[in-house]
C-alpha cells in the first residue's frame, strides 16, 4: 500500500470505529489491540493478521478497502479465517522450533568437526613419532 492508500485506510478505520463501535478505544478493546493509532495515522501498513482481527471484530473490511458499505463476510468465512490463523500460528511455532534445532545442530556439528580435527592431528603426531 502506498502512503495515499494507508491514509485512506486510516481515515476509513477511524470512521468505522466511530460509527460502528463508538470510538477507536472501543474497537481496540473489542479487537484486543492496543495501538490502532499506527493504522489510523498511516504509520503502519495493515498486515493479514491485523485485517483478520478487524474481520473477527465485525469490521466491514470491504469498506476499508473500497469505501463501499454493506459488504459483509458470513460466519463460515470468518471461521475459515480463524482456522487459517490458527494454522499459521502453529506453523510459525514449528518454524521457530526448527530454527532453534538447526542452530543446536550447527553447534554440535562444529564441535564434532573440532574434535575430529584434534583426533586426526593427534593420530598424525603419533605416526610421526613412530617414524623417528
Amino acid at each position: 500500500m502506498d502512503e495515499f492508500s494507508k491514509e485512506i485506510f486510516g481515515e476509513r478505520l477511524k470512521k468505522i470505529a466511530k460509527d460502528d463501535f463508538g470510538g477507536i478505544g472501543k474497537l481496540a478493546s473489542k479487537m484486543r489491540h492496543n495501538n490502532l493509532s499506527l493504522y489510523t495515522s498511516a504509520v503502519q501498513e495493515p498486515k493479514a493478521t491485523f485485517i483478520h482481527k478487524l474481520l473477527v471484530a465485525g469490521v466491514d473490511i470491504i469498506f476499508l478497502f473500497t469505501g463501499k458499505r454493506g459488504a459483509t463476510v458470513d460466519d463460515e468465512t470468518k471461521k475459515k479465517f480463524e482456522e487459517m490463523e490458527q494454522r499459521l500460528q502453529k506453523l510459525e511455532s514449528k518454524l521457530f522450533r526448527l530454527t532453534q534445532e538447526n542452530e543446536e545442530l550447527k553447534e554440535e556439528n562444529a564441535s564434532l568437526r573440532s574434535s575430529m580435527a584434534k583426533d586426526i592431528n593427534h593420530s598424525q603426531n603419533k605416526g610421526m613419532d613412530k617414524l623417528k
